[in-house]
């Protein structure tokens, strides 16, 4: 998959989480959501550094080799003190569901 398709579908998963995990908190849900769409191309050479020699993302590889096929949990508390204390949680079926948009491309 496309780098710049596959970052379409990312940023969609990620604005539906990001709606769930902070339904009780407008201001923070609007927040993360802008800072999300305004650094959408900042990770350009990250993802670059993802893709085989067709240009093609690596989403599987990544995902095995982040060991988070059974979900992830993130405590936003050790990412800044501005956040809430809140740990986050991207499910089995979040990630599975990610996959299954990814091979779509």
């Amino acid at each position: 998959m496309q780098t710049s398709k596959a970052k379409a579908v990312i940023v969609k998963h990620l604005n539906k989480l990001i709606t769930e995990w902070f339904a009780d908190k407008p201001l923070i849900q609007a927040i993360a959501k802008t800072v999300l769409q305004a650094n959408i191309n900042k990770y350009d050479n990250l993802l670059e550094m993802l893709t085989n020699e067709k240009g093609e993302l690596m989403v599987n590889e990544l995902i095995n080799n982040l060991g988070i096929m059974n979900g992830y949990e993130i405590d936003l508390t050790t990412i800044s003190p501005l956040l809430p204390n809140r740990i986050v949680l991207i499910t089995k079926e979040d990630i599975q569901n990610l996959i299954n948009d990814l091979k779509v491309l």
